[in-house]
Parts: C-alpha cells; structure tokens; sequence
C-alpha cells in the first residue's frame, strides 16, 4: 500500500506538509485504476498508520488526521453462502481428515487457521470439551477458550484418533506442524545428513532438526563447507524422488535486490524494481517435475542474463543419473543464445526455448504459407531461422493467438502489433508444434518457485548464508 502511496506522494515532501487533498487524491486514483473497495481499504490502512505515529512517534506527527478523507463509494457483491443441505451433502462424500475437518468446522464455528492450529492437547475427550487458541484480547495475547464437544465432533475425533496416518504427530491435522516433512525425510534417509550439519552449527542441540525459521536465524553461522554440504544433500534428495520419464529442467534468472552496506558479491547492476541498488543476478533450474530446486548460480548483479549458463548446465548433466536423451531444458528469453544450445546438443540432451520477436524472426514468420488449427483461436505452424550468433539455423515452433477481444476496443488501432501475438519456441525435440508450446508452458512453474525463494530468505551480509538461503528451501 505505501509503494503505491509514495508512487503518488512524493517521498521528500514534510509529514507536516501532507494535506487532505494530497491523500484524496491518492484514494480517487485507487478507485478508478482498482475498486471503491480497495480504495477504501487503502484509506483505512492510512488513517490507522498516522493515528499510529501520533501515538508513539517521536516527535508524533502532528494532528488532525489528514487522511480522514471522504470514503469511496463500493460495488459489493454479496458472498454466495452454500445451504445446510450443500453442506451435509458435502460431509457424506468426504472422508478421513477432511470430514474430521469438516464436523470440526461446524460444531466449533472456528476460524481456519485455528482449526489448522488445533493439537492433541486441546482435546480433552474425558470432560468432552475442545481448546481453541485466540488473540481476541485487550493486550492481544494468546490465550485459550474451552468449548463444549458435540457428540458427532467426539466420536469423529475419536476415530481420527485411532486411525491417524502418523501416530507420533502432535499436530491434530497433517496440514500444521512438521511432522509430515520429518517423516519424508526419515524416508529418504537423509535425517542423519541434515542432524550432522545441525550439530555442527549449534553443538548443544544437535538431535534435532531445526524447523524452517530456525534455519533462518542459524544462517549467519553457516560458511561454505556448510553450504557444500546442502549442496550434497539437496541433490542426492532430488535424485531418490525423480521419477522415469522425461525430465524436464526449467532455468531461469531473476534480480534480488540487497539493502545495507558491504553485502559480499552483490553489485551495481540491472535493477527494474530498485534502481541503483547494489543487488544477486541468480540462476535456478527447477525441475519441474517434481517442483523443487535441484541447482542454481548465485551471480553479482553486474551479470549479462547468459552469464556462467553454459557451466550450470555442464554441472547440472554432470550430476544428474538421469539419462541425457530423456532430459530437456527449458529456457526464458534471453537465454537461448548460441552457445547455449550448442552445449545442449553437445551433451546430447534437449531444449524449449522462448525466441525474443525480433525483427529477423517476425519477417520469417511472415513468410509462413501454411497454419495448422489447433483449438481456441491457436494456430501452429513451423519455420527454420538462424538468429545473430548462432552456429546454424534451427527448428523454431510458432504458435498465432487469433482470438477476439471480449470487448471491442474504444478506438481501432492505426497498427496491428505482434508483440504479443506470436510465440515463438526453439527446440531439438521431435514433437509438434502444438506439443512444444505446451511443454514451454509447463516451465512456468519455475518463476512461482523463484518468487518463493525471495521471499522466505533475504540476503545476508556474506556470500555462503546468501547461498544456503534457497538450498534450505529446496526441503
């Protein structure tokens, strides 16, 4: 909310010197680009703020509240809210946990997050009562409420009891707690790796498995030998729950942008969202497959987007026991350069890759006689291209979106752009055209993880914690 506000309010400019007008017309703004709703929501987060720094700022900000402005008229649309029959119907066909769930639902009239946090120690079957946990205070603490259990509620309780999947769990359901994930790792035997590198990093609590945010507090600790050794872990995991078939290996890059001074291995490069901030250039290659994180570059900022790609993909074909015929990389724009593909093929495996639409490629696909329909206002055809720096011309799929607009436009278009009309796919594989724009597709799964990455670990001042950061997340 406040990026969006500063967007409009210029930074430098005095609290003292922030007047109603300014903030109204910040909210018209959000009702017009979003919704009544969202304005107002915005305006309620900005009241809340200022009353805030009047009361424990100092100097507090001065009064009267600016943003006490005038509320935006709101659309609302009632919330559809499904009748006792729906309902029953849906606790008939559900079964184990959910109908558990379910029943839990309607006899305690509990938020989701409280019953996702309920544990076998809320449960008191003797006096037939539940134990929700809630920070409905005065001073916001936690606190515990007990509620009457409903026979129906007892005797599900009672059954999930005796017929839980995991006896040892604490957790009243699989979706809180970590017991899920310890038993996966007990599974795959790699318990004993990750207790040795817990031991080394905090000697006096060795016998356990730290939960993700200790992980995060015990980053500063860690040196490269420790990142090393998640390195040896993460990818002897993702080698025991790979699957046979083909695989496929999305690389991607993205700017992580760094925040304080003398953060080792960050520079001054390409930043869209922080401009002249010093930030990480990384590489990632997802299996997609499986969804996880099986190897990734952390490179400065100062980095070209194809920097150090044709090492990760030597070391990734290095590494991996899956058979090179049946591994395909797939590639985003700006990473299908020549040499690329050329130690792709040389390693005999195969790739999908995005075509920048250039001038060079959008005259050859003018030059295309022949569309295939393949559904949905989608046409396929093929075309052969050789781009700047590249050792020889290549397969390229090209796929035509031709679908009308749900609305007309207001005014018809002098040009017809196409830019956004055309994909186009460089590929080895011996598959349609159709076939190859599906697979592409399936790689997006890779900018999901990425975005998930930045978010659970920041970077830290020294380069080996930046990079055990996202190996840990790769659990």
């Amino acid at each position: 909310m406040f990026r969006r506000f500063f967007q409009e309010i210029s930074p430098p400019l005095p609290v003292a010197h922030l007047k109603p007008g300014h903030v109204l017309r910040f909210i018209v703004k959000q009702k017009e680009s979003r919704s009544g709703y969202a304005a107002n929501k915005d305006r309620k987060n900005l009241v809340a703020a200022w009353y805030w720094g009047m009361r424990y700022m100092n100097p507090p900000l001065p009064g009267p509240n600016p943003c006490l402005v005038d509320r935006m008229p709101e659309g609302r649309h009632p919330r559809y809210v499904p009748p006792e029959e729906d309902f029953w119907k849906v606790v008939d066909v559900s079964e184990g946990q959910d109908k558990v769930m379910l029943v839990a639902f309607l006899y305690l009239a509990a938020r989701r997050r409280e019953i996702l946090r309920l544990t076998w120690s809320d449960i008191d079957f003797g006096r037939r009562r539940v134990q929700l946990w809630t920070r409905k205070r005065a001073d916001g603490s936690y606190k515990p409420d007990w509620l009457p259990m409903a026979e129906e509620l007892r005797s599900q309780l009672l059954w999930w009891w005796e017929n839980r999947p995991i006896k040892d769990a604490e957790a009243l359901t699989s979706h809180a707690g970590m017991a899920l994930i310890s038993r996966a790792l007990k599974h795959f035997s790699v318990r004993e790796d990750l207790q040795k590198l817990c031991a080394d990093l905090d000697p006096g609590n060795h016998h356990t498995i730290a939960h993700p945010f200790t992980f995060g507090r015990r980053l500063p600790e860690m040196r490269w030998r420790h990142n090393l050794g998640l390195e040896r872990i993460v990818t002897g995991l993702s080698e025991r729950v790979r699957t046979a078939g083909l695989r496929l290996l999305a690389i991607d890059s993205t700017v992580v942008s760094v925040f304080g001074e003398q953060i080792e291995g960050a520079e001054l490069g390409y930043n869209p969202h922080k401009p002249g901030r010093d930030s990480y250039h990384p590489l990632l290659a997802v299996d997609v497959g499986a969804r996880a994180v099986v190897d990734g570059d952390l490179r400065p900022g100062s980095c070209g987007t194809g920097h150090g790609l044709e090492g990760l993909i030597r070391k990734l074909m290095a590494e991996s026991r899956h058979p090179a015929a049946e591994t395909v990389f797939r590639l985003d724009k700006g990473l299908t350069s020549g040499a690329v593909l050329d130690t792709i093929e040389e390693l005999n495996a195969g790739y999908v890759g995005k075509v920048k639409l250039t001038a060079g490629v959008a005259g050859q696909i003018s030059k295309i006689k022949k569309w295939r329909p393949i559904g949905d206002g989608h046409f396929a055809a093929n075309m052969t291209c050789r781009l700047d720096g590249w050792s020889r011309p290549r397969r390229m799929a090209v796929i035509e979106r031709n679908r009308p607009a749900k609305e007309p436009p207001a005014q018809l278009p002098l040009f017809e752009l196409m830019e956004g009309r055309y994909e186009v796919v460089v590929t080895n594989l011996h598959l349609s055209a159709e076939n190859i724009w599906r697979l592409t597709n399936r790689g997006t799964v890779v900018e999901q993880v990425i975005e998930e990455l930045k978010n659970d670990f920041a970077p830290r001042p020294r380069f080996a914690p930046t990079v055990s950061g996202p190996t840990m997340r790769c659990f």
